[in-house]
Order: C-alpha cells, then structure tokens, then sequence
C-alpha cells in the first residue's frame, strides 16, 4: 500500500483508495445521515405532538379513570 492511499472494506475485498475520494464519499454519507437525522427528528416532534392533542381529547372525555402515562 502507498503511504497516501487507504485500505477500504467493499463487500468482502479490501481495496486501496486515496485518501481525497474517501474524504469525499464520507463526507457525502455524513451529509445523508445527518439529512435523515433531522427529517426523523422533525417526525417525532410531530408524533409527539398529536400525541399529546390526543391525550389531551381523552382525558377531557374520560377525566382520571384512565391514565395514559407510562
């Protein structure tokens, strides 16, 4: 291996590929992660959300005979 490449695992082979393009492809997959990161996040806060609009609507209905808590 040269001094300015990097052994890469693809499927079951190892392949030597210089530092730039896998600087570049993590830097890519970071950006997608972080992406999906944020889109998950902003679900959950909208879960979260109606989940309380809910509880909200069925405690109004049923009073303390339920409890909806963990």
């Amino acid at each position: 291996m040269e001094d300015n490449g990097i052994i890469v695992k693809i499927g079951e082979a190892y392949t030597p590929v210089d530092e730039d393009s896998v600087l570049e492809k993590l830097t890519n997959l970071i950006e997608k992660s972080e992406a999906a990161l944020s889109q998950k996040s902003d679900e959950i806060e909208t879960v979260r959300g109606e989940l309380d609009s809910l509880k909200k609507v069925l405690y109004a209905k049923f009073g303390s005979s339920i409890n909806l808590e963990k």
